[in-house]
């Protein structure tokens, strides 16, 4: 099986487990699936999360406001990250280190561009292309496996985004040097958590959830 296989059957036995929690307990079906669905129709939550994070145990008056107050939080962050770069319909958007794709999908949506995510899991890349497939926007998403997130291609990026930054300081100072060999100096780089770029000064810095956010909208050494 390969790891695009083994991504589906996860998911497939995920949706399996929580089926099974929501059709044999009464306070959940009354209280929490019809909510869920709502809210799922919105594309803010999504099914497969809940067993494999909280496994057997939910219970939906905290576990459902913990998770919606968390992901439309986020969404509005997003919405204000992509206002600070400008980010528009021509653009080419490449995430790295994207995940199931949250940024993606909210690019994709809000402003109609050209996504790229980039990642080491096939796991990640299923649920991504699912997401996409359920918003209608399959045709802006594509998707990268990489065996290491230095092998990212960035060459088309008009954007970029970089998830949970941390490495020595020889990995740090390769990220720098491949922004700055495949990345126009004007491009916006918006790093996600983790470190700031080495020598590089952010032009704004947005925190989020004790998650910090720099934002680089042109390449500036620190002085």
């Amino acid at each position: 099986m390969n790891g695009f296989d083994s991504a589906e059957a996860d998911y497939d036995a995920a949706m399996s487990r929580f089926k099974k929690l929501h059709s044999t307990t009464t306070e959940l079906n009354d209280t929490y699936y019809l909510t869920f669905e709502e809210d799922q129709s919105e594309h803010i939550i999504d099914d497969y999360n809940y067993p494999l994070q909280k496994k057997d145990v939910i219970t939906p008056s905290v576990v459902h406001r913990q998770e919606m107050s968390n992901s439309m939080s986020w969404i509005v962050v997003m919405a204000k990250v992509f206002q600070d770069i400008n980010l528009r319909t021509s653009d080419t958007l490449v995430h790295v280190g994207s995940g199931d794709g949250g940024w993606l999908m909210e690019a994709a949506v809000r402003h109609g561009c050209q996504c790229v995510g980039v990642d080491t899991s096939h796991a990640s890349e299923y649920r991504c292309g699912m997401k996409a497939h359920e918003r209608g926007i399959s045709d802006l998403i594509e998707y990268e496996i990489v065996d290491t997130l230095l092998e990212a291609d960035l060459s088309s990026a008009t954007a970029v985004l970089i998830s949970s930054v941390n490495g020595t300081n020889l990995e740090m100072k390769a990220l720098r040097e491949k922004l700055e060999s495949e990345v126009e100096s004007l491009t916006p780089i918006v790093v996600i958590g983790g470190q700031e770029i080495i020598c590089w000064f952010p032009q704004k810095t947005r925190k989020h959830r004790g998650v910090p956010i720099y934002i680089y909208l042109r390449r500036t050494q620190v002085p």
